[in-house]
């Protein structure tokens, strides 16, 4: 979400993690206070902010959770979503559907130098938050015992998926004999696989001008640094 980027950024620490309270379990969508339900007490928190009488949730994750259909706003949409769903006419939220339909690989990075000496890096996540990795660097951390926190997953693909808009700027000649550094994910979008490109840089410089781009491959380098 663009308002929750600074929030994101903040609590992004060098291994990607966010709020210890948030961890060990995945986002609920519609849940405003942080208890893991979703009911009436939501929905007036909801009411309470979009009418600009609190000007932040009691839950630190609740940029997400209440951003119902992942639009990238919370606003009277997301209110009269949540109102159909808490009333029974309504069986799943937006977001939640999206979140459930993550494809099997979500996020990945590549490096690739073939200069000098050849050298190949890649990491991998997928949507169980397993990270895996290939090419002939050696980690400094066993990729199998590090694991992306359920919430934390959920609430970048969601980011993923609002920067699948964004549009990619033109390629830019940059250096030589740099390597290619790629950053990219997966989303499943109404039914479909879809691929996006965040960024590269190195011999070549492009990225998706979406403002989620930043925050998601700051994300990224967080648990690229912490494995290499």
């Amino acid at each position: 979400m663009v308002f929750a980027m600074t929030l994101v950024l903040a609590l992004l620490i060098t291994c990607g993690t966010f709020p210890a309270a948030a961890q060990g379990s995945g986002l609920v969508i519609g849940d405003a206070n942080g208890d893991g339900t979703v009911n009436m007490t939501d929905l007036a928190i909801l009411n309470q902010y979009i009418a600009g009488y609190i000007s932040a949730f009691p839950y630190d994750m609740a940029d997400y959770t209440m951003d119902v259909n992942d639009d990238g706003y919370i606003n009277q949409q997301d209110a009269d979503l949540l109102t159909r769903f808490i009333s029974g006419s309504l069986a799943s939220l937006p977001a939640a559907d999206i979140i459930n339909n993550m494809p099997q690989t979500v996020f990945q990075y590549s490096y690739t130098n073939g200069a000098w000496i050849y050298t190949s890096m890649r990491l991998s996540i997928d949507n169980q938050g397993n990270i895996y990795t290939s090419g002939n660097v050696t980690p400094k951390v066993d990729p199998s015992t590090v694991k992306v926190p359920r919430f934390e997953l959920e609430a970048m693909y969601m980011d993923l998926y609002l920067a699948s808009q964004g549009t990619i700027s033109n390629p830019r000649n940059a250096a030589c004999d740099m390597g290619l550094h790629v950053y990219g994910g997966n989303i499943v979008k109404n039914g479909y696989f879809q691929s996006v490109f965040l960024k590269e840089y190195g011999d070549i410089d492009q990225e998706n001008l979406s403002p989620y781009t930043q925050t998601l491959v700051d994300w990224l380098n967080g648990y690229i640094d912490l494995i290499y």
